[in-house]
């Protein structure tokens, strides 16, 4: 014969699995949306500031500016590359642009807006304030 609280153990057991892995289960898709948002807004600022870039191109002097959505990470432009880097996700667009861009390192988390410049001696300039 079996003692009544026998069956307690298991069933204390199999709740504390289930309690596991829901919240592991939701620990993890909550990490997979975030670097999915992440990934929109990066490819977004990217966009527009390719588009920037280019709309520069065609003018003799040119200047915008815009407010970034992504607020951590690193800007990188190079002369033919412009790069966003945010924990582990990094994308890269290039200009469709001839003109060489000048290099800047930018830490988002210390800006406000970006600003595309061109001027007379045919270079874009991306500053940060």
């Amino acid at each position: 014969m079996r003692a009544r609280g026998s069956s307690v153990i298991p069933v204390f057991v199999w709740i504390t699995i289930l309690i596991v892995t829901i919240a592991a289960s939701y620990w993890y898709l909550s990490k997979f949306s975030s670097e999915k948002n992440d990934f929109e807004k990066i490819q977004n600022d990217l966009t527009i500031l390719r588009k920037m870039v280019d709309d520069g191109c065609q003018s003799v002097y040119y200047q915008v500016s815009f407010n970034p959505v992504t607020e951590t990470g690193d800007l990188n432009i190079t002369k033919n590359a412009i790069c966003m880097n945010l924990r582990t996700l990094s994308r890269c667009q290039t200009p469709v642009c001839v003109h060489p861009l000048t290099d800047a390192n930018i830490n988002l988390s210390d800006i406000r807006q970006i600003t595309v410049i061109k001027n007379d001696t045919n270079t874009i300039t991306i500053t940060a304030k």
